[in-house]
Formats: C-alpha cells, structure tokens, sequence
C-alpha cells in the first residue's frame, strides 16, 4: 500500500520544496512503481503542468555537478595546455596504452583513415570521395599530440567528434598510437633498441 505521506514528500521534493510533514513508514521500490504507473511515463522533451515551469525535465541543480562532468584535469580533458595545444600526454606511454589505442583506433578510426593511417580506408575504397588524407604528410607529423586529441573529440571538416564513443584515456591512447604509426613509416634501423636489433639481423 501506498503511504499518502511518502508520495506527498516525493512530489515536494521533486518540484524543489521542502515537506512540511514526515513519516516513519518505508517508501519501497514497488511502491514507487505503482506511482510512476498511475502518474504515466512521459517523453523529456514532453510539456507538463506538474510543475511550474511546464517542462518535463529538470535543470540541473545549481551548484552541482554531475558525475560526468567533473572534469578537474584539463589537461587530460582538454588536450590544451597553458592555451596551447599540448606537445605531450597527459601519463606515460606504455605498450599496453599503445596497444589499447591501437585496438580503438582499428574500430573507429581505419574505416576511412585505414589501420596505417594513409587515408586509404574501406569507406573510401568504396566510394566516399572526401575521404582523410594520410597521417603521414609532414604537416600531421608536426602537429601537436594535443591538435589530434581535439580533432577526436570534437571532429575536423566532415567528421564527427567521437566525445561521445571514445572516453578521454582511450582518446589519448589512439593519439599515441598515431604517433607510433608515423615514426613506423620513418623510423630508421639505428632507432631501435640493442635487443631489437638483434632479432633484426638474426631475421634477416
């Protein structure tokens, strides 16, 4: 059954006042429930006159911030720093953050830049004309890591921003793997670890 009381004190709170009356009674899920079903479920977009200001959603509550939305690191946030563009990361890069954004960059960024970034894509194999150009043209290759970071969260030319789909680490994980992808293509045998250059000749 549900207590009049409770409802009371939830419609009050709803519209923002504070309840004059109070119970001991628990208000349960089910209960809940039964109230939503008899108030109905409506679109938040939808008009209303349950409360004063006819809308349906709510704004958010002044001085506070939702859980998605705290941003402290600008940085990390941002890709800007001191109103720059970063020239660096925002944590060190390791393997797994490389093969992390190499995993991301292959499921949204290679349809049209292609998995070695020379803008050579299915989606351009098939026919999309303005397709990206190649990550490795000199001018991309100067760029800061920070011009990538933004272009992901917020797009270039006709591209989609990817905010939404990509969080900020994994944004910055494809950012660093791009960069590894451009040194692939210029990198020279006397840039590799001793090790590494050992299995080389030993390949070869």
């Amino acid at each position: 059954m549900v207590c009049v009381i409770r409802v009371i004190r939830l419609i009050r709170a709803i519209r923002g006042l504070k309840s004059p009356v109070s119970c001991s009674c628990s208000f349960s899920p089910r209960a809940v429930r039964i109230w939503r079903i008899k108030e109905g479920s409506r679109h938040s977009t939808t008009d209303s006159s349950f409360f004063k200001d006819g809308r349906i959603a709510r704004p958010q509550p002044l001085g506070t911030v939702a859980r998605t939305q705290l941003h402290e690191d600008s940085f990390l946030h941002t890709g800007m720093q001191h109103s720059k563009l970063s020239t660096t990361f925002p944590f060190p890069i390791t393997t797994d953050v490389l093969k992390r954004g190499q995993e991301r960059f292959d499921i949204y960024c290679a349809p049209c830049h292609d998995r070695g970034a020379t803008g050579k894509g299915l989606a351009v194999q098939s026919g999309f004309e303005r397709g990206p150009v190649s990550f490795h043209e000199q001018r991309l290759r100067d760029a800061a890591p920070g011009y990538f970071y933004q272009a992901i969260s917020n797009g270039f030319g006709i591209m989609n921003g990817y905010a939404a789909q990509i969080e900020p680490n994994d944004r910055w994980a494809i950012v660093a793997y791009i960069r590894a992808l451009q040194l692939s293509e210029h990198a020279v045998v006397g840039d590799l670890p001793e090790a590494d250059k050992q299995k080389l000749e030993a390949a070869q």
